[in-house]
């Protein structure tokens, strides 16, 4: 089992501060523009999301990945990121300005360089039980 940081929304779209009612396919799917990797975002694999937003960015949930990702040509809501992944989300701040800025998960590495340019990255185990405690599961 393999833990991820994903980032969602973008610096071009960024997400409302209400996030999860801006864009509620997000609490059912983490959704790629291109296929990930092999081995990422599987069935089993736990994650937190990153919000992206002009004037703030926090990590406003976590959960776990409940199936592998597949492509969906006929996403009319968001056709620029055909590749889903059926997530459960565990724990979510409703507001992104209510979340976690990312450097409080940081360990032995700066969180926030590493996924400038990816849509997402491994966490280590420290990193995502940091997570976890901060989101009480």
């Amino acid at each position: 089992m393999t833990a991820w940081l994903k980032v969602i929304g973008t610096s071009k779209w960024p997400l409302r501060d209400d996030w999860s009612h801006h864009a509620p396919p997000l609490l059912r799917t983490a959704s790629f523009g291109k296929r990930p990797g092999e081995g990422s975002f599987v069935r089993g694999d736990d994650f937190i999301y990153y919000a992206l937003r002009g004037d703030i960015s926090r990590v406003v949930a976590i959960g776990k990945v409940t199936d592998n990702v597949y492509f969906d040509r006929t996403r009319v809501e968001d056709p620029g990121w055909p590749w889903l992944a059926p997530i459960e989300i565990e724990a979510k701040f409703d507001l992104i300005r209510d979340g976690i800025p990312l450097e409080r998960l940081d360990v032995d590495r700066k969180l926030l360089k590493s996924v400038q340019q990816k849509s997402h990255i491994r966490l280590t185990q420290a990193e995502f039980e940091r997570a976890r405690r901060w989101f009480g599961v």
